[in-house]
């Protein structure tokens, strides 16, 4: 594989790597991802309802949970209606 070369020790074993950041971003944007959630592994979970209660509270969020569509989209009971095109507010 171009843009990564291994490390070896002294009896052939690979140690590190280095990457080609130009040919393989996205690889390392994925090592990163494994590793900062690896990190978080042991951290407490805020329950969904209890960060929503504490935005609502801050004034970060409304209370009132209302779906969004946007113009072009369709509405739940219209996604399977082939004669529907656009939806207009």
């Amino acid at each position: 594989m171009t843009g990564i070369q291994f490390i070896t020790d002294e009896k052939s074993r690979k140690t590190a790597a280095i990457l080609d950041l130009k040919k393989h971003r996205e690889l390392w944007e994925d090592i990163e991802d494994v590793l900062g959630s690896r990190s978080r592994r042991r951290e407490k979970r805020i329950p969904l309802e209890d960060v929503k209660a504490e935005l609502i509270k801050s004034g970060k969020l409304r209370g009132d949970f209302r779906p969004v569509f946007l113009p072009g989209a369709a509405w739940p009971e219209q996604i399977h209606d082939p004669e529907m095109t656009r939806i207009t507010t």
